[in-house]
């Protein structure tokens, strides 16, 4: 695994699947996020903004890949997103991220449900939270 830096550097995640999610809109998304990152004192290194996706099982996203990437390799330790929704609408598919993140020594935060898995409670309550989104 690679070493971890003192800061915390984030990586967002944006998804917009399609026209009518405008209400959600890519930058309401981006601008949480950042605020997210700045009220906490993390780096954000890298916004992903990934448009036109489903978040259903087994269906191929490039940018949640390439954010994936980025936690594997050591450019970022934290995965930053609006709501969980956003990731994933699969409970199963959510878990093996989750698996990934901490195998990885990585955190997980949602602006929108208060989930931070670095926190024994945050933990519990993103599995319960992702059963609801």
């Amino acid at each position: 695994m690679p070493p971890r830096t003192s800061q915390r550097r984030a990586v967002g995640y944006v998804r917009v699947s399609v026209d009518h999610e405008r209400k959600v809109s890519p930058e309401i998304q981006a601008e949480a996020i950042e605020q997210l990152c700045a009220a906490k004192g993390w780096k954000l290194a890298y916004m992903e903004v990934e448009r036109g996706r489903s978040a259903g099982t087994g269906k191929k996203r490039p940018g949640l890949d390439h954010v994936r990437e980025m936690i594997r390799c050591g450019e970022a330790d934290v995965l930053v997103v609006w709501k969980l929704d956003r990731c994933s609408r699969s409970v199963h598919d959510f878990s093996v991220l989750l698996e990934e993140l901490r195998a990885q020594g990585a955190g997980f935060v949602s602006c929108t449900e208060s989930v931070d898995t670095s926190d024994p409670l945050g933990e519990a309550m993103v599995q319960i939270t992702m059963v609801f989104a």
